[in-house]
């Protein structure tokens, strides 16, 4: 429902549609399919398609033949992640992250099958070779490793590293690896610069074309934040500078009368205002770095820190308006997903 047309995203396409509900367990199979159709009955040289799926997102229900295939041993075949006043949920069954993230690997292998026809029916179509696909997502899921449920509402790596596959014409660059950190917002113009495509509007991001031919990059670090675009006002902002050596995560303190909205469930998990973590030895982000170390890394970061808190405490202070007027049947899909 966050990217129908009444927000916005139908804008500049010739055709935008939605094909499947949410919840549907063969969500990313029906697009494919509705894709090559389309693509099977047009006439037009060149397209720039953007196709988006909820199959691998909450509410975990897996195609029950994936459940089998996997052998996977669980107790219920349909689970949701936590949203809102569950979101630190604390008292559960101890076998319940084991569960979901069971669930949740069922969910990737069927959409990694149905992904696997999709290229392949674009080899049989003579289209594939020629185009040039960039496969990504969003965000992860949190199944309690830092004591909390899903997401929008933590920064660490569970949540943010998340796949970024580029598929260039001809097979262009072809098994080259970059681990750079780099952002959903460089997608925009990686694909700008590679097309060739003028523009003289402003555009988020930088082209990663200099990074994958072996060139510079102008940016040392990027940014992330749970601030201005919340799903649930009650959890307290932060935010995340990184680089190729350490992460920096900003959490700003809860006040008691946020914290109340929690109690029933659990409580947000206990954090210092900073915390810095080693993104070469310690990629789960188990042990903060403290002592000297700390000091020294936080002195390092602090004139950036200063910046993006007052960036975003400037758009945290803009009212949020909006005229958008949701259905019962909109409503209803919200709540499918976790978001009402």
């Amino acid at each position: 429902l966050w990217l129908e047309g009444k927000f916005g995203f139908s804008r500049g396409f010739d055709y935008f549609d939605v094909v499947s509900t949410p919840t549907d367990s063969y969500g990313g199979r029906v697009l494919f399919d509705r894709t090559i159709d389309m693509l099977n009955r047009s006439r037009i040289p060149k397209q720039f398609m953007f196709l988006h799926t909820y199959q691998i997102h909450s509410p975990f229900a897996p195609p029950e033949d994936y459940i089998k295939k996997l052998k996977l041993k669980v107790k219920e075949k349909n689970l949701d992640t936590y949203y809102y006043d569950k979101q630190y949920l604390s008292n559960f069954d101890p076998e319940l992250p084991e569960e979901m993230m069971k669930l949740y690997e069922a969910e990737i292998k069927a959409f990694d099958d149905f992904y696997g026809n999709f290229v392949k029916k674009l080899k049989e179509m003579g289209i594939y070779n020629q185009s040039m696909i960039v496969f990504f997502t969003d965000h992860g899921e949190e199944f309690y490793e830092h004591k909390g449920w899903s997401h929008a509402h933590a920064l660490y790596n569970e949540l943010l590293k998340s796949p970024l596959f580029i598929k260039f014409p001809a097979n262009q660059h072809r098994g080259k690896t970059i681990d750079t950190p780099v952002a959903i917002i460089d997608i925009l113009p990686t694909v700008l610069d590679f097309t060739q495509i003028r523009h003289d509007r402003k555009v988020d991001g930088l082209s990663l074309m200099p990074l994958i031919n072996g060139g510079e990059w102008k940016r040392k670090q990027v940014y992330a934040s749970t601030s201005v675009t919340y799903l649930v006002k009650q959890i307290q902002p932060k935010f995340a500078i990184i680089d190729s050596d350490y992460k920096l995560i900003y959490n700003y303190e809860y006040s008691p009368e946020n914290l109340k909205f929690f109690e029933k469930y659990g409580l947000p998990p206990k954090v210092d205002e900073v915390q810095i973590f080693d993104m070469k030895n310690d990629i789960t982000e188990i042990k903060p770095i403290t002592g000297k170390k700390f000091a020294s890394i936080k002195k390092r970061y602090w004139n950036d820190v200063r910046r993006v808190k007052q960036t975003i405490e400037r758009g945290m202070a803009k009212p949020r308006k909006s005229n958008i007027r949701f259905t019962e049947a909109e409503k209803k899909k919200l709540r499918s997903l976790g978001y009402l």
